[in-house]
């Protein structure tokens, strides 16, 4: 298994720019050393891919499969080729997230949810990728905030999270801007 150090020290080669922080990134590859051979991990917002790197490290040495999402404005050739670089395997979908292909029959052990931080984003996200979440499965809302006032720009995350996982199991985060949660 490889060690933390050698994991972010290969993914600080990509630009950090909009990844979550590495305390969290840490969290993320320790969920995911932990998932069964052949899982799935799903990545929404993939931005610059430095997130994307370390999950498909943790994929490649579990044998599972990652799959990384979203529009790419900054463009799918530099993620590509950092990615590349790092001599990881990987799926990326130059996609809006609502609007990714995917395989009905295939479940998700490993969702983050990262991508659009409002409310036309991250609520369609929550009803569309939760349901492909298999039972027993994870995901991770990064940048969450309940702030019924509405006034911290990512309420969102927290508000339509909250519903969604209704009866869900909240893991203990172990950094501050993100839910957990185990699907019963």
């Amino acid at each position: 298994m490889p060690a933390w150090e050698e994991v972010i020290t290969r993914a600080r080669t990509i630009d950090d720019h909009y990844a979550m922080r590495e305390p969290a990134q840490k969290y993320l590859f320790t969920l995911a050393m932990a998932l069964p051979k052949g899982a799935v991990i799903v990545e929404l917002g993939v931005a610059n891919g430095k997130t994307a790197a370390i999950l498909a490290m943790a994929a490649m040495e579990i044998d599972a499969e990652y799959i990384g999402i979203d529009v790419f404005p900054l463009g799918t050739s530099e993620v590509r080729r950092s990615l590349d670089t790092l001599g990881l395997h990987y799926t990326l979908l130059a996609s809006h997230t609502h609007t990714a292909p995917w395989d009905a029959s295939k479940k998700i052990d490993l969702l983050i949810i990262d991508a659009g931080h409002d409310e036309a984003n991250v609520g369609p996200d929550c009803k569309i990728w939760l349901p492909r979440v298999k039972s027993g499965g994870i995901v991770v809302f990064d940048d969450w905030y309940e702030d019924p006032t509405k006034t911290h720009c990512h309420w969102a995350v927290g508000y339509y999270g909250r519903q969604a996982t209704q009866g869900w199991i909240e893991l203990d985060p172990k950094y501050t801007d993100a839910r957990i949660f185990q699907k019963p």
